[in-house]
């Protein structure tokens, strides 16, 4: 059964970690210059949400890995914050609109084929399949069963 998240829940986690980071970007200016800033008090607070975050915004977006949300930078002890920013906004986006989505997306994602392309082989398969299920005949290998073209169920 696939892992699910509380839409309630996993928006307090993004709106927390999207407060901070921007927050810690901003480091006590009116507005945002940088994607990074220096490490300290604000980015340890991120770094210990940071696993929990992850894993929230890998189940909200359905992604099969998220990489780091707090990247250090090989520079005068800095850390990028930009990346996780844009994912946390994302999974929000995604919380925001997904049940309206869900109303006006219908209909099945399975893929479609034509039948009339389908190898002999499936079309015997399909006749024999019908004779146990729908006639309830009993069907051995050394049953015969007459050779049927595409579509052509007795």
């Amino acid at each position: 059964m696939p892992q699910r998240v509380d839409p309630a829940w996993a928006k307090e986690v993004l709106d927390w970690w999207v407060e901070h980071a921007d927050a810690a970007l901003t480091n006590g200016r009116s507005s945002r210059e940088f994607a990074f800033c220096r490490s300290g008090p604000s980015t340890d607070a991120l770094l210990t949400r940071e696993l929990q975050t992850r894993r929230v915004i890998k189940l909200v977006l359905g992604l099969d890995e998220v990489g780091t949300l707090v990247r250090p930078l090989n520079q005068h002890n800095f850390v990028e914050l930009q990346t996780g920013l844009d994912l946390a906004r994302r999974a929000l986006g995604h919380l925001a609109t997904a049940e309206e989505t869900a109303r006006h997306i219908t209909g099945t994602s399975a893929p479609t084929m034509a039948a009339d392309s389908l190898h002999p082989l499936i079309w015997a398969m399909i006749y024999v399949t019908h004779l146990v299920v729908v006639r309830g005949e009993r069907v051995t290998a050394r049953s015969r069963v007459g050779r049927q073209g595409p579509g052509v169920v007795r």
